[in-house]
């Protein structure tokens, strides 16, 4: 009886590992593994994954294995486990708690946080008030954060065309356009870029081309936007 369970076991987490690994190599390892245990050491090591003190992992080196979405929620579906749920919000307006219509992904995810060393990077800003009259950005001392060149091409490299056009347009010195954002999220909650006005840039565009301007040098740097 107790080599069935042992079968039935074995026969569970070696499935579960090629499903999510269909190269065989996670559930090779297992294979091994479980052949070089006699029943004493696989109860133990059942007893540590009871107890959380180990846990049964999948092994996938970078461009070696590529694990996909599709194969994690097969193994889901194999094991019986639901991994949308509806979830229960508050809204802090109304008062009321509310359970949402649709099904949304619910696990459990690593957060990991650059270490910053500078005193003035790990401080709140109390505003956004102060900004530079030559660019339009937010500065000292109500600057909470900025955006390099190579973030954003991380992140433009990775579809993410609006988050890009937010934080170095509208957020990054389009004044006009960020006063309509800014409203928008203190009268309804939420902001939606495509409600922002589309001929307005930022500050620092406007200052280069009156420079340029100044210099006798045309350009088209705004295209006779504001």
């Amino acid at each position: 009886m107790a080599d069935d369970r042992r079968r039935n076991v074995e026969k569970k987490i070696i499935e579960t590992a090629r499903i999510i690994d269909p190269s065989g190599t996670n559930a090779k390892r297992y294979m091994e593994l479980f052949s070089g245990m006699d029943d004493k050491t696989f109860h133990s090591f059942m007893e540590d994954i009871r107890d959380k003190k180990r846990t049964l992992d999948i092994v996938a080196p970078n461009m070696i294995i590529n694990l996909r979405n599709d194969d994690l929620f097969a193994a889901a579906d194999y094991l019986g486990l639901e991994l949308f749920e509806r979830i229960w919000l508050y809204d802090p307006i109304s008062d009321r708690r509310y359970l949402t219509p649709q099904k949304y992904l619910v696990i459990t995810a690593p957060v990991r946080r650059l270490k910053q060393h500078l005193e003035d990077k790990m401080s709140v800003p109390e505003s956004d008030r102060r900004i530079s009259v030559t660019t339009g950005q937010v500065i000292q001392p109500d600057k909470g954060s900025s955006i390099s060149i190579v973030e954003a091409q991380t992140l433009d490299s990775k579809g993410l065309h609006k988050a890009v056009s937010e934080l170095i347009n509208i957020r990054g010195g389009n004044i006009p356009g960020y006063a309509i954002l800014r409203s928008r999220l203190e009268e309804e909650g939420m902001a939606d870029l495509g409600q922002i006005d589309a001929t307005t840039v930022v500050r620092s565009a406007v200052v280069a081309e009156t420079y340029l301007k100044a210099m006798h040098l045309d350009n088209n740097l705004t295209g006779g936007r504001i």
